[in-house]
């Protein structure tokens, strides 16, 4: 076992319910793995204590060490063993039932401009395609893709890759379909672009997200064929609740580059494919 007296006297501390004191102490630990360039130890800290938060019932502090972990691997990002931290976080959280903070790692990693570095995204592909991990985890990793290349602006290897993760499942889910009719207008602006609203039954409005989801993609669908810009912006206002980053940086990612188009249009017609 490694040993290190930070890890070692945090464990102890969360055993005792000293939540706090324990987290700082682990919170060093994590730091002194990234500063010896000791990957193990980091995922030593997280694999005990998650479980250890989880149980009492301090979800918050769990999921504020993984953010820690989180901003290390940021400034390790050539290295794969260390971007390999991310699902093991992932499947650990998943575990501990802490699913709220899987999305805000999920939207974490996807907001920060450095993990759009090609070195990082070699490197989260290659897990992706091994998919040594649950479903669950590997979808963690498809969102986080996606999101990522979106915010780069590859709105072409965004849309492939949401494609390559809907042909995981039978089903193509609600979410799926509207992430899938975001990216593809993104990615090609093209005419036909809305066949993924036409899988499955007409929305209707309810209180469910992914209800939510389809009436969102099919309200942005027809402000775009329509060049409506005040509907665009009227349905961003009205899902606000579930565009934005902290909720769904995938879904925020694919609205922010359907804004640049529209806009584009208003001053240069870059969308003339949709007028009749």
């Amino acid at each position: 076992m490694i040993k290190d007296p930070w890890l070692e006297r945090g464990l102890v501390e969360l055993q005792q319910s000293h939540w706090f004191d324990g987290f700082q102490m682990l919170q060093g630990a994590i730091r002194r793995a990234f500063r010896y360039g000791d990957p193990d130890r980091a995922k030593m800290v997280i694999s005990k204590a998650i479980p250890l938060f989880a149980s009492g019932n301090q979800a918050k502090l769990a999921c504020d060490l993984v953010l820690a972990l989180i901003m290390g691997i940021s400034r390790k990002i050539n290295e794969r063993v260390y971007v390999e931290l991310i699902p093991i976080t992932l499947v650990n959280l998943r575990l501990a039932s802490l699913e709220n903070c899987v999305q805000t790692v999920c939207n974490q990693i996807i907001i920060e401009k450095v993990f759009q570095r090609s070195e990082f995204l070699s490197h989260l592909h290659d897990l992706i395609l091994e998919a040594n991990f649950n479903p669950n985890v590997v979808s963690d990793l498809y969102f986080c893709y996606a999101g990522l290349l979106c915010n780069k602006k590859d709105f072409v290897a965004c849309f492939e890759t949401l494609y390559s993760w809907s042909q995981e499942s039978s089903f193509l889910s609600p979410k799926m379909r509207a992430y899938l009719t975001l990216a593809e207008i993104n990615a090609y602006e093209i005419e036909d672009c809305g066949k993924y609203l036409q899988m499955g039954e007409t929305v209707v409005l309810s209180e469910s997200d992914t209800d939510s989801y389809l009436e969102i993609a099919n309200r942005i669908f027809g402000a775009v064929q329509t060049s409506d810009n005040s509907e665009f912006y009227s349905t961003i206002a009205d899902y606000s609740d579930l565009i934005n980053a902290k909720k769904d940086g995938l879904l925020k990612a694919l609205c922010d580059g359907i804004s640049e188009i529209l806009n584009n249009k208003s001053s240069s017609g870059l969308l003339s494919l949709f007028k009749s």
